[in-house]
């Protein structure tokens, strides 16, 4: 068992209108699996395994050293940083209503804290629905809506459009009866995971979550073999208090 004691401090005069200046610091209890700091090869085809998929979740430091495999040429490509699993998956999520709208009754529906128009009884149940799931297929963080209407319960089924990427849904409506949001994986609900991505420049680092049961990769830009770019890297597994 031991303590990573972690500090973010930002400072700047001309960043924008007002000056910043502040600093956080955390610690977390940390055991094993990890590695202490160690450098790897990016290459451009297959992706260098950083992090394990084992159980627990993990931080992980990454550098781009700004150099080649050789560890000398100076290196200007970029090194995508990929969490993987066996697959990635895209979340969905399900809302059940268990009874059906009726005249000025609405449906509000709430995506990453942004709270769309009410949605109000137009016409149909199934012309509401229609309204409802336009809606929350028109924001960018979801690919799809669409919904079965069983009377006298409606079920949505709501996609993410990226790959590991978890979107919040909450609805607030008045329709009599209860309203439940499902991302669990319970109720035809499936949770997200891997494909979350960032790029490292050269110079550039991130320190990063890792969630338990997936791994990190890395892959490097470039077009021949030598394109390959050297990275320092460490992870340590936080411990379940």
């Amino acid at each position: 068992m031991a303590t990573l004691n972690a500090t973010l401090s930002l400072t700047s005069t001309d960043v924008s209108s007002s000056q910043l200046s502040f600093t956080v610091t955390d610690a977390l209890t940390v055991g094993t699996p990890n590695i202490g700091m160690s450098r790897e090869v990016a290459t451009i085809t297959s992706p260098t395994t950083l992090v394990p998929a084992t159980t627990g979740t993990k931080y992980c430091y990454v550098k781009h050293l700004g150099v080649k495999s050789n560890g000398v040429s100076t290196s200007l490509n970029n090194v995508n940083i990929q969490t993987v699993t066996a697959a990635p998956v895209r979340q969905v999520q399900t809302i059940t209503f268990s009874a059906e709208p009726a005249a000025t009754e609405t449906i509000t529906p709430t995506v990453d804290g942004k709270a769309l128009s009410a949605i109000t009884y137009n016409t149909s149940v199934a012309n509401t629905f229609e309204l409802l799931c336009a809606a929350l297929a028109g924001e960018p963080g979801i690919l799809s809506a669409t919904f079965v209407n069983s009377s006298p319960a409606t079920v949505v089924t709501v996609t993410s459009a990226h790959l590991g990427d978890s979107t919040t849904l909450t609805v607030a409506d008045t329709v009599s009866g209860t309203t439940t949001v499902a991302s669990d994986g319970s109720a035809g609900s499936v949770v997200a995971s891997g494909a979350s991505s960032a790029v490292l420049r050269p110079g550039e680092f991130l320190f990063l979550p890792v969630k338990s049961g997936e791994g990190l990769s890395a892959v490097s830009g470039g077009v021949i073999a030598a394109d390959a770019c050297m990275l320092e890297y460490a992870y340590w597994t936080k411990l379940v208090e």
